[in-house]
């Protein structure tokens, strides 16, 4: 008899930042000893879930998730606990990290048998969350004790953070990702941005929350841009073709079968599989609004006025925050005597913030007690002079399942551009398109590894003989279960691969060849 494969267990260190230093060096940051192996009702006392909020390619970004379960009868986490060694510093937003820890040190040059189940160059380390705490819910009750605690992708922060831009002329959209996030304090060392292949004609932000100008801008690049942060915490911003470009998105990874297959490199055989075919995606119309807007004037038309008259205070400037119907470039500092002007005394009035869609003036008394009359600004306008709504359709199908599509992109996107993304996301979802869950366990070394290294994005080919199933799907969303017994479990929600053409396509460019070499999953 054949006695069942050895699970592979790795460690999970779990990590609070409680000084909120910037390390989790401190004693009492390490808390793995006290996460539990069960939470709440489920069968594991650790999860954490990346990618997006959807498993569709045309899903929108999510914020990554963790949650565990904290034993409590020590009194260490209670906040009320004078006596307790983190008494004040249980606070919200304290960072958060989530690692494993899978394989063994070995000295250099040991001796290993060949196909060692290590880990290439021993104990290898693999981020699988790094945000900030969230909610922190006692339950102090006789029997329980415990704290069940759940955290948040770092990319919180931009949901919460009110951004404002300047007004840019035309605009790749990642060059505008990375102006909402340099608005918003992101470290450029925690960001990695592709090259976009949309642009607008114009762009800017007024007081908007970060996330919410983000998400647009993802669904102004098209179907296939993708935005999120990976277990290390670093923010990816990939445009619509990255996955007719990088390897792994390009080439399967692995194939994931059902145990019929034979026992082959980077061949694992799952616990579960759901198929969803998902007829209530099935999509007729898609739309995509646009504007035109005309080319700025000279800065000589009055885009704004108070229309009250007042009195400059002393000390303290007077402030305000003009909103133009239009959007300007150009605005000009006001004019004593054009833009307005003062008895009573002497004021200066000055203008901090020259394009966009709000321009910020003060005024300021010299002396005596000025009263400051037709104060209005002046500015080159960039109204509209076009707006359209860009649409694809089709009249295949059942009418019964007739569905229209609104697509939420930024506004002064080019029009040959617009009408691309409503034909690249009818082209997706004109006809059924399965969601397709796949659940691995880590029976062996070689699958812990392989659970240990998925990334959004990877392509991997699955397999189920009694459904007739052997498609290439893209990673869209994945959750990470951990228990007792360092039993492990991954989740991947997965689409199809887009073969939109013969082969697959790169938006305005050529056709990509799908087939290749197999390369290493997650590279």
């Amino acid at each position: 008899m054949t006695s069942p494969p050895t699970p592979a267990v790795a460690s999970y260190p779990v990590e609070i930042d409680w000084h909120d230093d910037g390390d989790f060096t401190d004693p009492i940051d390490d808390v793995t000893a006290d996460v539990l192996s069960r939470h709440g009702g489920s069968a594991y006392g650790l999860t954490v879930e990346i990618g997006r909020d959807t498993a569709r390619s045309t899903g929108p970004p999510m914020i990554g998730t963790a949650s565990f379960t904290l034993n409590n009868q020590h009194r260490g986490y209670s906040p009320e606990y004078g006596s307790g060694p983190r008494y004040q510093f249980i606070k919200p937003g304290r960072p958060v990290r989530v690692r494993a820890l899978h394989g063994t040190r070995q000295r250099y040059r040991e001796h290993t048998p060949y196909r060692e189940t290590d880990p290439y160059r021993g104990r290898a380390s693999y981020g699988l969350m790094h945000g900030n705490l969230e909610t922190f819910e006692q339950q102090p009750e006789i029997g329980a004790q415990i704290v069940a605690a759940t955290a948040l992708g770092s990319m919180k922060k931009l949901l919460r953070q009110v951004v404002s831009v300047d007004l840019k002329g035309s605009t790749r959209t990642d060059s505008a990702v990375a102006y909402v996030l340099d608005a918003a304090g992101w470290p450029s060392a925690a960001r990695s941005l592709s090259g976009g292949d949309s642009f607008v004609h114009y762009f800017w932000v007024d007081e908007q929350p970060a996330w919410d100008v983000l998400v647009k801008l993802v669904a102004t690049e098209g179907p296939g841009a993708l935005l999120y942060q990976d277990g290390d915490g670093m923010l990816y911003f990939r445009n619509r073709n990255h996955r007719v470009t990088e390897p792994r998105s390009v080439y399967s990874q692995a194939t994931l079968h059902d145990g019929t297959l034979a026992a082959l490199p980077r061949r694992y055989a799952y616990t579960r599989l759901r198929y969803d075919p998902r007829w209530a995606d099935i999509v007729s119309r898609v739309t995509v609004s646009a504007v035109q807007r005309a080319n700025p004037p000279p800065p000589t038309t009055v885009v704004w006025t108070l229309g009250s008259d007042f009195v400059a205070p002393s000390g303290t400037p007077r402030v305000f925050h003009a909103r133009p119907s239009d959007p300007f470039t150009l605005a000009v500092p006001p004019a004593l005597g054009t833009d307005y002007t003062v008895t009573g005394g002497t004021a200066t009035v000055t203008l901090a913030w020259t394009s966009g869609a709000v321009a910020r003036i003060e005024a300021l008394a010299l002396s005596g007690t000025p009263t400051v009359a037709g104060l209005q600004l002046r500015a080159s306008p960039l109204a509209v002079i076009g707006e359209t709504v860009l649409e694809a359709s089709t009249d295949e199908g059942d009418a019964s399942l007739d569905k229209t599509i609104q697509i939420a992109a930024w506004p002064e996107l080019d029009f040959a551009q617009a009408q691309a993304i409503c034909d690249s996301y009818l082209a997706r979802y004109r006809d059924s398109r399965p969601l397709i869950e796949v659940t691995l366990e880590n029976v062996d070394a070689e699958t812990m590894r392989a659970i240990l290294g998925v990334q959004i994005s990877d392509r991997l080919t699955i397999y189920n003989q009694h459904l007739g199933l052997d498609v290439d799907v893209w990673v869209e969303r994945f959750r990470h279960e951990i228990g007792g017994g360092g039993r492990h479990t991954l989740t991947l929600l997965c689409e199809p691969v887009s073969e939109i053409g013969s082969t697959g396509a790169v938006w305005n460019s050529a056709l990509a060849v799908w087939n290749g070499p197999t390369t290493l999953w997650g590279v």
